[in-house]
């Protein structure tokens, strides 16, 4: 029986962040291509500051709110499914910004469900807020991304 936190969640989806900027990181010291070093360097300072962002969140949240407790949590199992959609073999601009669309795709479908899942309101209101952040994040590394194409 597994038992977590909202601040656990929370902690989750920053540590997804950091992993993904590691990763990007890394697919970076290996790229050739100058627009996609430019574009998986822009992902990694954005990932940092989507788990900065989380982290500030997390400390000015109620702490009644983040020491609600849930039953039968899967969301370390959820978020070990996400890091296990990590690998690009052959990196390319459009296979990055096609794994970055899918990965926030499952970290908004997992808050927008957390949020589903909870008779609590103030708990409700966390994720959903979480899933509508990840949300515009998304779009936004989109359309950003989107920009190197005019380069």
């Amino acid at each position: 029986m597994k038992f977590e936190q909202t601040r656990d969640f929370i902690e989750h989806a920053i540590s997804f962040h950091d992993l993904l900027s590691d990763h990007f990181r890394e697919m970076s010291r290996k790229a050739e291509n100058p627009r996609l070093k430019l574009l998986l360097d822009y992902l990694i300072e954005h990932e940092k500051a989507q788990a900065c962002r989380l982290r500030t969140y997390a400390e000015d949240a109620e702490q009644d709110v983040l020491d609600v407790w849930f039953q039968f949590s899967d969301c370390e199992k959820r978020f070990e499914e996400l890091k296990s959609r990590l690998d690009v073999k052959e990196p390319s601009l459009d296979k990055v910004i096609e794994q970055v669309v899918d990965l926030y795709d499952c970290l908004i479908h997992q808050f927008q469900h957390f949020s589903q899942n909870t008779s609590i309101e103030e708990v409700s209101s966390v994720f959903t807020n979480i899933a509508s952040f990840e949300k515009k994040e998304k779009l936004r590394v989109v359309r950003n991304a989107g920009m190197l194409d005019d380069i």
